[in-house]
């Protein structure tokens, strides 16, 4: 009788505590998803390693605001500057396609606002986005 009472006990414990980790968020990411990489809107350009093929970009404001001017994407010696100038507030969030699935040295990120917000790095473009406009010759 009391070792179905320790099982019971066990068992509710366990049902418990996976109930409360995935309220608040404790769940692994799943492997399809990039880890996101949080910044600081400081007005210095970023440079973020990245080393593997990559077509778009996701990035959620999380606090104050932020100012996304450009992102340069740096891909086999070459330098392809996207102009973004989009003011994001807490809560809101952007996805920018960064041009064809390529292998990707790093991105080069412009930002201003003072706020801090998270970029997660996609292989596959963000769901809805729209391609980036080529940049001007003059």
């Amino acid at each position: 009788m009391r070792a179905t009472w320790m099982l019971a006990s066990v068992v509710a414990v366990s049902i418990l505590g996976t109930a409360v980790g995935a309220r608040a968020g404790d769940q692994p990411q799943p492997p399809d998803r990039p880890k996101p990489i949080e910044l600081k809107a400081v007005g210095e350009a970023k440079e973020i390693p990245v080393g593997r093929e990559v077509s778009g970009c996701h990035i959620e404001v999380t606090e104050g605001n932020v100012v996304i001017n450009t992102i340069v994407v740096r891909a086999r010696g070459q330098k392809t500057p996207i102009t973004v100038a989009k003011k994001l507030s807490k809560g809101q969030s952007l996805d920018l396609p960064l041009g064809p699935k390529q292998m990707v040295d790093g991105l080069r990120i412009s930002d201003g606002g003072g706020g801090v917000y998270k970029i997660f790095i996609c292989a596959d473009p963000p769901p809805g986005s729209k391609a980036p406009e080529p940049p001007q010759r003059p």
